[in-house]
């Protein structure tokens, strides 16, 4: 949540916010499972890791403005976009 408060900290007002990431699902299928054991064993080849990126960008104070789901190879991927709050 530091790197989204420092982007709204620089944002200008009515600024806008892109952030594309693996979703943080309750209920995750193998490969996510397959891919959060390779993050926690091999972290420097698979280096990121599923988060709840919609409710983390709204806590930091951002509005959210669009928000779609996809699948990359299986994983849940979450793209969403915010304006900074004035």
């Amino acid at each position: 949540m530091a790197v989204l408060a420092e982007c709204r900290r620089v944002l200008t007002d009515g600024g806008r916010l892109g952030v594309v990431s693996l979703l943080k699902t309750d209920h995750p299928n193998w490969i996510v499972r397959l891919y959060e054991w390779l993050h926690a064993h091999l972290p420097t080849y698979v280096d990121c890791r599923p988060i709840d990126a919609h409710t983390m960008i709204e806590q930091t104070g951002f509005y959210i403005m669009n928000q779609q789901m996809r699948s990359m190879w299986g994983l849940p991927v979450e793209m969403v976009t915010a304006r900074k709050i004035l």
